[in-house]
């Protein structure tokens, strides 16, 4: 992967830059300049948009070529607990695929990276989302520095779908889409929004303002399954929008019963060996049930029991409310990193996952938690969801509720038998679904019977409505004078619009205007057929540097309307029309 490239220059130097790469056959790095260009003077932009096309098409033939391929984890906001999701996949990934870590961060969620994976093995790269109308713009800059093969969008949402067409549109990357969690009742939606019907309404997309709001979220629930590939982390899920299933997945080398790694987490968080850990490992939030937890240990009436709570506070008010409940002994950890999650799961005697039945988040969440129970050896307790429902089914969960709970608890606790038996379950879950060993072939499958080029088939509506033209023209305007995106192109009408700009009748050669170009090349052609317009077309769609073409032709004996559908990397047509009954000889002395 080459560095980025400096913005210091001016615009003509960076196409100049970018012509010399293309020419090195660096085209990595040609798309790098010609996207400079395109932001540091808008009137290049045809220009600038016709050479990355070429040179996209170059770079990814390519790339098809390598074998191990560069992957994105793509996170929609990694400052808060939605990051570990994409960094599992990222760990799954790292077992055959060179990759990393990227994303958008939150500045009114504090501007840093989620601290369980802040200090990880993998690498992170951010895009602060200070400003949410400038977004787009640094999102354009972040992803001509970071190209990938393949990038893998955790989560549908706004910052997200953004993400994943820009990877499409500038570096022709592979997206998948995964969703772990139902989205829509993070903002109190009942259903997605489709793109068509929205651009019907507004005329335009949303918003920058308001990415991680309603509309934007509904949209890009509606956009999820419009990239190359879908995976979920639950059948339930699957149900609902199909595509593989890839569980929160441990490293099995790692995540093992282990008396001994037991007694060393006991020691090093200053727990009794002979205490009993109820634990709870992960984001506190309302709907997880802690304070049912709480009141049920409460109810056991025994010094020994102690509720362990690893993980930070997103509401404060949370934490002193369980501080104010009576008969439960607390241990707060705070967060750990993710890379050490096996030591810190180890400390634990069993696990008890009380979600709101009530809550539609908790109807298709698989909390992460049961992967790293099932893979350490403890017995769970959990209510019965959407989610949980199989593992029950399986022997691997022992049902509680909210009133069940403290009995079932104390059954546990003293039941050798039943333990054992949900940790020879839990164990036998992990294996099949939750390990890498289990999960990392599904993705390897995905990858490597993914088509080496483009579908030539009509793609989805948001590449048919937003090129990359009227992306730029997006990007480098305020929201309230945001164009609205017509109907998809289909004969590149947009240069139909500004042909009398860029092809323009002369008598002769001399007739032509010397004037300052950014033209490289300079093109001549003889047409004295009809057909041979389009083989004109044809033959200089393939030219990448920019270029002027003068055209002479019989007149009134030629339609030169095909001339309309030129790439952007012809900056000007000189058509010279001389009489239709003049021989090729006199024609040229003529024009002349």
């Amino acid at each position: 992967m080459t560095s980025p490239v400096s913005s210091q220059q001016s615009p003509s130097v960076f196409i100049a830059q970018g012509n010399a790469a293309f020419r090195a056959k660096d085209y990595e790095r040609a798309i790098q300049y010609y996207l400079r260009s395109v932001s540091a003077a808008p009137a290049l932009r045809r220009t600038a948009i016709g050479n990355i096309e070429v040179a996209r098409q170059r770079y990814r033939r390519e790339r098809n070529l390598v074998d191990l391929k560069r992957i994105g984890v793509c996170g929609w906001d990694l400052s808060h607990n939605a990051a570990g999701r994409a960094y599992t996949l990222a760990q799954v990934y790292e077992t055959f695929a060179d990759v990393e870590v990227i994303g958008a961060i939150s500045q009114k969620r504090g501007g840093q990276v989620w601290s369980p994976i802040r200090d990880g093995r993998i690498p992170i790269h951010t895009v602060p989302i200070e400003d949410p109308s400038g977004f787009l713009d640094r999102a354009i800059e972040f992803v001509a520095a970071h190209p990938f093969d393949i990038v893998h969008l955790s989560k549908p949402r706004g910052p997200n779908i953004l993400f994943g067409m820009l990877y499409k549109l500038i570096w022709d990357s592979r997206v998948f889409m995964d969703i772990d969690d139902e989205e829509l009742a993070f903002v109190g939606a009942q259903s997605p929004l489709r793109l068509d019907e929205y651009l019907q309404v507004h005329g335009s997309w949303p918003d920058l303002q308001h990415l991680d709001g309603e509309e934007w979220t509904r949209l890009a629930v509606g956009l999820a399954q419009s990239f190359d590939g879908v995976t979920v982390s639950s059948p339930v899920l699957q149900q609902r929008y199909g595509g593989s299933v890839i569980r929160h997945a441990r490293d099995g080398k790692a995540f093992r019963p282990s008396p001994e790694q037991k007694r060393h987490s006991r020691v090093k968080f200053g727990i009794p060996l002979d205490s009993k850990v109820v634990l709870f490992f992960g984001t506190p939030r309302a709907h997880k049930g802690l304070l049912t937890a709480a009141q049920a240990i409460g109810r056991l009436g025994r010094n020994d029991v102690v509720f362990a709570i690893v993980g930070d506070f997103p509401a404060a008010g949370m934490k002193k409310d369980l501080e104010n409940g009576k008969g439960c002994q607390f241990l707060f950890l705070g967060s750990q990193p993710m890379d050490t999650a096996a030591e810190v799961v180890a400390l634990g005697d069993c696990c008890m996952l009380l979600q709101d039945t009530e809550s539609r988040v908790s109807e298709f969440q698989t909390p992460a938690k049961l992967s790293d129970a099932f893979g350490v050896g403890l017995p769970v307790l959990a209510c019965r969801t959407g989610a949980t429902e199989e593992f029950i089914q399986q022997g691997a969960i022992l049902e509680v509720s909210a009133e069940t709970a403290h009995v079932q608890l104390s059954k546990l606790l003293s039941d050798t038998a039943l333990a054992g038996a949900l940790v020879s379950q839990g164990r036998k879950a992990f294996e099949s679904h939750m390990s890498f060993a289990a999960v990392a072939p599904v993705l390897q499958e995905m990858v490597h019977t993914l088509p080496s080029e483009s579908s030539a088939a009509p793609g989805p509506l948001w590449a048919r409505t937003l090129g990359m033209e009227a992306l730029f023209t997006w990007s480098s305007v305020p929201p309230s004078t945001k164009p609205s995106l017509a109907e998809p192109k289909r004969a590149r009408t947009d240069l139909q619009v500004h042909l009398p700009e860029k092809v323009s009748s002369q008598p002769d050669f001399f007739s032509i205007k010397a004037a300052p170009t950014l033209a490289d090349l300079l093109v001549c052609a003889w047409i004295d057929k009809p057909a041979q317009v389009r083989q004109l077309v044809q033959a200089a769609s393939v030219i990448a540097l920019p270029y002027e073409l003068i055209v002479l032709f019989p007149r009134g004996q030629v339609d030169m309307g095909p001339l309309s559908e030129l790439p952007e990397s012809c900056l000007k047509v000189n058509a010279i029309g001389y009489p239709a009954d003049t021989t090729r000889a006199s024609a040229f002395v003529r024009a002349l």
